[in-house]
């Protein structure tokens, strides 16, 4: 009896010990699979950093197709291949823990920003430079990936950032700036402008810092930046900037007296007419979404609308309403008259918005030109729409944004309404033209 229980404890002590050596030996593997993954959370200089060359931009693979495989335990690992079918490994942030959190915590077009923040170009080479840091290079792809998404939310959120710094990434203020003007042409520059590799850009359509919250600071408006390096053009858009007295005088003296502005005009009677349409639409849709949901009306800060535009424009004598918003932007040569106190005409680049949108690859080889961007705009980038007979940016992928939706007809002028807008801003238009030294079809009606 003494004999068997002295037996039954010793394979006790045994199993006890094997399965001791077994976590001991697992432990070892893990952490030596995982030592540079560590060195990135307390990242050491630069030069210390062995990323297998990846942090040269032009051994980035630059045709690169997506290979996805599955199986029973794994259904998010991903190979990117180049053309000459090298692979590398890829994760897109939607995998990543903390980006899941960010996700959660945000909704609509906020969680929209938090996946815009890192470009996907930058994602890209931060997964590669990870992945390339991780020692034992003898087990598979599928093993090296799984054992960074073990790792905490926590964790991954400071190796992935680690990285993104070692690669150069970092929060800029804007180095080009498009002010304007409002309903000629911005949403598209800013779709087809974004899309420019050279290019990162503000998150959301627009940030109205210089004009809605200045009072937020220039950390927060830097916040409002996508990750980019020094060789990039760091982009905003906001058309409220035209018209606010302030904007010019604050960027100069919160960027830099080098700032590129952009500004686009169009017919400005017409430019009235969709300044007006929009408002309308806006409005109608605050208050759908205000009966929806049982909330208060939610009020916005644009134009003071009549019950129509011609009582909007004019005054009760008939005479044009100059001082009415939907009227005072269509003065491009008395806003732009202030933005050339701060500004150099060789730093402002005046376009016809009509003409991105007719014309996107001639008018966005002027932008390229005008920021010293490499040549990237083709026929190939752009498809036209056949609804909206405009163009939309078709590469790198499809994507057609209007800043209206279209539902309620725009207002229909009678032609002495029309003549008298004509006539009240040909002085303008003549004035603009002198000033810019070019003119468009409009300025001659």
């Amino acid at each position: 009896m003494v004999l068997a229980m002295h037996s039954k404890k010793s394979c006790f002590l045994i199993l006890l010990m094997a399965a001791t050596l077994v976590l001991l030996l697992t432990y070892a593997f893990s952490e030596l699979v995982s030592v540079k993954l560590r060195l990135l959370v307390n990242p050491m200089p630069k030069q210390r950093i062995s990323t297998g060359g990846l942090l040269e931009s032009k051994s980035i693979p630059k045709s690169i197709s997506l290979v996805r495989f599955k199986d029973a335990n794994w259904t998010s690992t991903y190979i990117e291949k180049d053309e000459n079918n090298h692979g590398s490994l890829f994760l897109p942030k939607e995998k990543l823990k903390f980006y899941q959190m960010r996700l959660k915590s945000h909704r609509g077009r906020r969680s929209q920003k938090a996946l815009k923040e890192v470009p996907d170009d930058a994602h890209k080479r931060v997964m590669q430079t990870i992945f390339s840091n991780i020692e034992n290079k003898t087990i598979s792809p599928k093993s090296r990936m799984m054992k960074f998404m073990s790792l905490t939310a926590a964790t991954q959120e400071r190796i992935y950032f680690s990285t993104l710094s070692v690669l150069g990434y970092e929060k800029r203020l804007p180095t080009v700036i498009n002010i304007g003007a409002k309903k000629a042409g911005t949403t598209a520059m800013g779709l087809f402008l974004r899309s420019h590799p050279n290019i990162a850009s503000s998150l959301g359509n627009e940030v109205h810092y210089f004009d809605w919250n200045y009072e937020e600071g220039i950390e927060y408006y830097r916040s409002r930046m996508q990750y980019s390096t020094k060789d990039q053009e760091v982009f905003e858009k906001t058309p409220r900037y035209f018209i606010t007295p302030d904007a010019p005088g604050r960027i100069k003296s919160d960027i830099s007296p080098d700032v590129k502005i952009i500004l686009l005009v169009r017919d400005p009677v017409e430019r009235a007419i969709s300044d007006y349409h929009h408002e309308v639409e806006l409005i109608a849709s605050r208050e759908r979404k205000s009966k929806l949901t049982n909330t208060p009306l939610k009020v916005g800060r644009g134009p003071k609308l009549k019950e129509n535009f011609e009582k909007t424009v004019l005054l009760k004598n008939g005479e044009v309403n100059s001082e009415t918003e939907i009227i005072h932007i269509g003065k491009y040569a008395q806003h732009l008259k202030e933005w050339m106190k701060y500004f150099p005409m060789n730093q402002i680049l005046v376009l016809d918005g009509n003409q991105i949108s007719k014309y996107p690859v001639q008018q966005m080889k002027v932008v390229e030109k005008f920021l010293g961007l490499d040549s990237y705009f083709t026929e190939t980038h752009f498809q036209f729409h056949p609804k909206y007979r405009v163009y939309c940016l078709a590469l790198p992928k499809p994507m057609c944004r209007f800043s209206s939706p279209h539902k309620i007809p725009k207002p229909q002028l009678s032609n002495e309404l029309k003549t008298k807008l004509y006539d009240f801003y040909r002085p303008f238009n003549k004035e603009f033209a002198e000033i810019i030294n070019q003119t468009f079809p409009w300025m001659e009606l």
